[in-house]
């Protein structure tokens, strides 16, 4: 960076002013005042010149600076772009095991629906075999006892049945008896008894 001081008169002399007057005191035999307009813009020159020496060290300070700042500014370029793409491969992971929660919980929810459906077929199933067992036994229970009371009925007939019968053929046999003996005129015979024959008395006594 250079500065233009473009407001100096170039016949202004920097160098060798005191040899200048000394001269000029030589030459007229008389000495001359300085300048005032002279040394107001001397010291202008040299307020100037201070400042751009000092403008040029901040100059270098604020390169030095800005190399310093883009290297950082590099590096942490560089450490953002890192830190993108492991964000991006961190999302793309989380993603994935979104998709896998997902999938566990679906097929959580499936097993427990399936279970719940096996729980509820079992059920039936145990409630449809117990209202099965409940009919056939009471079907036995009926069967039985109308088999029961059947046999009962039966039985009961069968008995005046063999009742009636034995009492039909005792009358039988008695009537076919009796015409026998109308027929035959059989007179039962009266067996006497035998002297040898113990008495009832002798029987006691003996």
């Amino acid at each position: 960076m250079k500065l233009a001081f473009s407001f100096l008169p170039l016949s202004v002399p920097l160098v060798n002013q005191g040899k200048t007057e000394e001269a000029s005191a030589d030459v007229g035999g008389e000495v001359q005042q300085p300048d005032p307009e002279l040394e107001r813009l001397t010291e202008e020159l040299e307020k100037y010149k201070n400042l751009f020496d000092s403008t040029q060290d901040e100059v270098k300070n604020m390169a030095e600076i800005a190399i310093s700042n883009n290297a950082k500014v590099k590096d942490w370029q560089f450490q953002l772009l890192q830190a993108k793409s492991a964000s991006a491969q961190m999302n793309a992971e989380l993603r994935h095991l979104q998709e896998a929660v997902r999938s566990l919980k679906e097929f959580q929810c499936s097993v427990q629906r399936r279970r719940s459906e096996a729980e509820e077929s079992t059920r039936d199933e145990l409630l449809i075999k117990k209202g099965i067992e409940e009919e056939i036994r009471q079907f036995l229970g009926i069967y039985w006892n109308d088999v029961i009371h059947n046999a009962e009925k039966l039985y009961e007939i069968y008995s005046t049945g063999v009742d009636r019968t034995m009492k039909l053929f005792v009358i039988s046999l008695t009537e076919k008896k009796e015409k026998v003996k109308e027929k035959y005129k059989i007179v039962p015979q009266v067996t006497p008894e035998r002297e040898d024959a113990p008495s009832d008395s002798g029987a006691q006594s003996a």
